[in-house]
């Protein structure tokens, strides 16, 4: 599960470093609709009204879970995000 985190992560990173072509479809959308369906899909009955805390590392370190697409909005329309710079913050 963890290499298919860090493939979707990777594949959301480079579309999101390309610049857009003009009067294209933004080709970050299909990447982040991925990684969102991976790691937040399962959650989200969970998460309503509540504020998603983030301590990320590794692969996931450098992806702006704001930018994750849940098919019909980006994830910081719908989701209060904060990032957390460890699990230990929370102690």
């Amino acid at each position: 599960m963890a290499s298919q985190w860090a493939s979707a992560a990777a594949a959301l990173l480079t579309a999101l470093s390309r610049p857009p072509a003009p009067g294209a479809p933004d080709a970050a959308v299909a990447p982040a609709r991925a990684l969102h369906q991976l790691l937040l899909a399962p959650l989200t009955p969970l998460l309503r009204g509540r504020r998603l805390l983030l301590s990320t590392e590794g692969a996931l370190h450098q992806v702006p879970f704001a930018a994750l697409h849940d098919g019909q909005d980006y994830l910081l329309a719908r989701q209060a995000l904060s990032y957390l710079p460890g699990g230990q913050a929370l102690l």
